[in-house]
Parts: structure tokens; sequence; C-alpha cells
């Protein structure tokens, strides 16, 4: 019984690892900063939310979470999202966020 016990945790191990692998976030397509602007200065004069790409990957070259969120507040070094500083010339893509309004959906 312990041997199948071992089989079986090296085999949910593996498949584990297979499962991260495969976890990481899209590489969104390098946006133009006259393209970054226009999206921004929407995104702040209307009050949006947004998605946010840096242009930061890890050692093994995946880029990181995309950040979301509404643009709190702006200076001339970078902006502020939830409480996040992120430079002007780090952002890599950034696009308004679809809302829905959590009333508006239907219970399953």
């Amino acid at each position: 019984m312990v041997k199948w016990a071992g089989f079986y945790l090296s085999e949910h191990s593996a498949q584990m690892e297979r499962a991260e692998a495969f976890d990481y976030p899209e590489q969104h397509p390098r946006m133009s900063q006259a393209d970054i602007e226009a999206c921004l200065e929407k995104a702040l004069t209307k009050d949006l939310q947004i998605r946010l790409q840096k242009e930061e990957v890890d050692l093994e070259g995946h880029y990181r979470p995309d950040l979301v969120g509404k643009i709190t507040g702006y200076d001339e070094e970078g902006l502020y999202i939830a409480r996040q500083q992120v430079r002007y010339d780090e952002i890599r893509f950034v696009q308004i966020e679809a809302f829905h309004k959590w009333s508006a959906t239907e219970a399953e």
C-alpha cells in the first residue's frame, strides 16, 4: 500500500508541475508611446479601470502578471495603480478594462 501511495504522490507532483509550467501571463504586444498616452489620458479623464503590463520579466523571460485597477495618482515620474508606482518608461501595454456591473450578472 505504501508503494502505491508513493506512486500517486509522485504522479500528483508531476501533474502540478506541468500545470504550473503553463500558468504564465501572456505577452501583450508593445504599444507605441502615443497609444499608451492616449489610453492613459482616457482612463484618467473618465475614471476607468485599466490593465497594464510592465516591461519587466523574471529570470526565465516570463512577464509578470498584469496590473489591474484605476489610476490613483500620477507625477512626472510615473503613475500609481493600487498603491504601486509604475514609471512611464516601464509600460509595455495598457488597455481599458471592460466594466461589468455585479448586479447585472445572472445567478448560476
